[in-house]
């Protein structure tokens, strides 16, 4: 953990720092003694960038509870400070502030939030060290780049199931929370040339984490999920980790996609996916990870098939909030063809119900353009990533929004359930575009 509260601790570590980064001339003597400073090359438009960029994400404040109000009254004079503590390297990150979510199955999930400052700073060096390691990246990485999305490793593992024989769904448990950070600075050091850079990438994992009850905990390992840093150098240690290194190990043919920790391998046959799944068991051990048991499995794609000919349950695989199982498609040449397919998962089904109910849309005392107006950011959001494929199964959530959609009538209205029915749908004949999802079918389904 680095905190300096004194002066004097930050004027030794920052005497320390440009000694290591060769920055500073020294003089032999009792301690050290500054001869001359030489500035980091990073610029006042770097940050006045990174500003701009992080602005436009807002997110909530950091431990000295300064929200972005605040911060900007004093714009001018925060970032010139800031500026100044980069490049001169005098720049400490405070603690990040812990804040618990809810998960989908009734767990917590833990985010660290810098501060509004920390994460200017952090946008600062992401900027720096991404064209050092993203063009290094596997052509087969598609989280937190330009150019790449979801969408484009859901497509590739959809084309690749249907290829591949076997499936190997990966899942790392508590990645963010254990990477080691000796190992990561090695990857950061060996893809990096600035060594300013690696002692701010120190100074930001070694940043202590103050929980929801006040009290300070050490950083010991883990990059904090809400850093502006964090994405980049997660998929820089997996790529080390996992991408590099499988294409050396695994001689026989096979394929793969990765967003971030989620991960997807394509194999020829049983042998192939036993091995690999051993080797990185092995691999992922050696590097302080470790794959979730339970989770973690090897799926014989031909053999679903098979299955489903025969009407039987089939094994299912997740992966970015789509279910991949065999369904049957009619084709030109062979008639009805049983293929895999990608379709929005019940548990992320499920997510978008529960946000619907938590939004207690029928509660709500506001004329139904001003509902849809509040609607239609999260539906558009929705139907743009669950619609990409398989997007008929999202008709399942268009009923259950219709079905909100009437309750919040029969409330603010006074009408029984077949007024508010007939009500909707006289709404939907004259603005059929009202609500973003009536756009998507022809007809209104109200179950």
């Amino acid at each position: 953990m680095m905190l300096c509260e004194s002066k004097e601790e930050r004027r030794d570590a920052q005497n320390l720092f440009h000694v290591l980064t060769g920055t500073i001339l020294v003089k032999a003597g009792r301690g050290y003694h500054q001869n001359k400073t030489m500035r980091l090359e990073i610029s006042k438009q770097q940050v006045w960038e990174a500003y701009k960029k992080v602005k436009a994400n807002q997110g909530t404040y950091g431990v000295d509870g300064v929200n972005w109000q605040k911060f900007d009254k004093r714009l001018k004079q925060n970032l010139y400070t800031l500026w100044n503590r980069l490049s001169s390297g005098s720049y400490f990150p405070q603690a990040v502030r812990r804040v618990s979510i809810p998960k989908s199955n009734g767990g917590t999930r833990g985010l660290g939030i810098p501060t509004l400052t920390d994460r200017i700073a952090q946008e600062v060096l992401r900027s720096i060290l991404a064209p050092y390691v993203e063009p290094r990246f596997h052509v087969n990485s598609y989280a937190y780049q330009a150019g790449k999305n979801a969408h484009q490793a859901i497509g590739e593992c959809r084309y690749r199931t249907n290829y591949y024989s076997w499936v190997i769904d990966l899942d790392i448990k508590g990645y963010f929370d254990n990477i080691p950070h000796d190992k990561l600075m090695q990857a950061v050091k060996h893809y990096c040339p600035i060594k300013w850079m690696w002692l701010y990438i120190e100074r930001i994992l070694q940043s202590p984490v103050q929980m929801e009850d006040g009290t300070l905990q050490p950083t010991l390992k883990g990059v904090p999920q809400g850093g502006v840093v964090s994405p980049l150098l997660s998929n820089l240690y997996l790529h080390v980790v996992f991408d590099a290194w499988i294409g050396k190990t695994v001689k026989s043919k096979f394929n793969f996609e990765r967003y971030a920790d989620d991960i997807i391998i394509h194999c020829s046959s049983y042998a192939q996916s036993a091995f690999v799944l051993r080797s990185l068991e092995q691999r992922f051990n050696e590097c302080g990870l470790e794959l979730h048991p339970e989770k973690t499995k090897i799926v014989c794609t031909e053999k679903q098939k098979e299955k489903r000919k025969e009407g039987e349950s089939v094994e299912v695989f997740d992966f970015l909030g789509y279910r991949f199982q065999p369904h049957w498609f009619k084709t030109k040449e062979k008639g009805d063809k049983l293929l895999y397919d990608a379709r929005v998962s019940p548990k992320a089904m499920q997510k978008m119900i529960q946000i619907l109910k938590y939004h207690n849309l029928h509660k709500r005392k506001q004329n139904i353009q001003a509902l849809a107006k509040e609607l239609n950011p999260i539906l558009r959001g929705w139907i743009n990533y669950y619609g990409a494929f398989g997007k008929q199964a999202l008709n399942k959530l268009y009923v259950h929004i219709n079905q909100r959609l009437v309750k919040w009538c029969k409330w603010n209205y006074r009408k029984f359930k077949l007024e508010a029915i007939s009500w909707l749908k006289q709404k939907w004949k004259e603005m059929p575009y009202l609500f973003a999802h009536w756009q998507q079918t022809s007809w209104f389904a109200i179950m």
